[in-house]
């Protein structure tokens, strides 16, 4: 099959309001059809609060599954105007590719810098929407453990100022095995904090994109279980205190 890229239907790229009449539609129809298929064969349990404050917000997570983005669009359905990163191999995939064609996601070209799709994820961020971002960049087959993550996080915090938010995902990484046993796929979330970062000016853009890079997978490492933490599992506090401010949600 021919995988379908950004220059073949540059449609796919994120979509910032306002929104076409017909594309708000597909987006509500995506949006019903996605929270049945996820109550029908996941069973979602939700840990700490998803609080998402007002203004840019990127949400980053631990990528072990394809389903993982699914997940957080679910559960964030009338709350918050999202708009996930996935690679432009997932047009291929069955069921998948239809929720990326009426998402408005962001294709991203595996294996290069793609600067069209910082760009639009900037755009979106200005904007004052949220961002699903995996900041490890691909997934972890083995173990399922972090990988080190990737700075093109790093880079739209330091251009936006946008607020983060850390999910921890568990189990989906078991789907769609389970089914075949009968049974829905037990996962669980484990929503953060969210907070934002008050770095000291002057500093050199790769000196900072590293710091918010480490401490942001901090955080998210420490959402998940030791054995789970992999290339952050022993990473230390790299920064004073006040330079990490949790945000607090009314």
């Amino acid at each position: 099959m021919t995988t379908l890229t950004r220059r073949d239907r540059p449609d796919l790229l994120a979509v910032v309001h306002p929104e076409r009449i017909v594309r708000r539609f597909r987006r509500r129809l995506a949006y019903a059809l996605l929270d049945r298929l996820v109550r029908l064969l996941l069973c979602v349990r939700q840990e700490g609060e998803a609080a998402l404050p007002a203004g840019p917000l990127i949400i980053y997570y631990n990528h072990v599954h394809y389903a993982d983005p699914a997940v957080l669009l679910a559960l964030l359905r009338g709350r918050r105007y999202a708009v996930p990163i996935a690679k432009e191999e997932v047009l291929d995939l069955p069921l998948i590719g239809y929720f990326v064609r009426h998402f408005g996601v962001i294709l991203v070209a595996r294996g290069q810098a793609d600067v069209e799709a910082l760009r639009v994820a900037q755009q979106v961020l200005e904007n004052g929407h949220v961002l699903l971002i995996a900041p490890e960049g691909t997934r972890n087959r083995v173990d399922f453990t972090l990988q080190a993550a990737r700075r093109g996080m790093a880079f739209l915090v330091r251009r936006t100022g946008a607020a983060l938010l850390p999910v921890a995902l568990e189990g989906t990484e078991r789907f769609p095995a389970t089914l075949w046993r009968g049974r829905r796929t037990p996962i669980t979330v484990r929503w953060g904090r969210p907070f934002r970062l008050h770095l000291p000016d002057g500093l050199p853009r790769r000196e900072a994109e590293a710091l918010i890079t480490d401490v942001a997978m901090r955080e998210l490492a420490a959402l998940l279980p030791a054995e789970k933490r992999g290339a952050y599992r022993a990473l230390p506090a790299t920064v004073p205190a006040e330079w990490v401010r949790y945000v607090e949600c009314r």
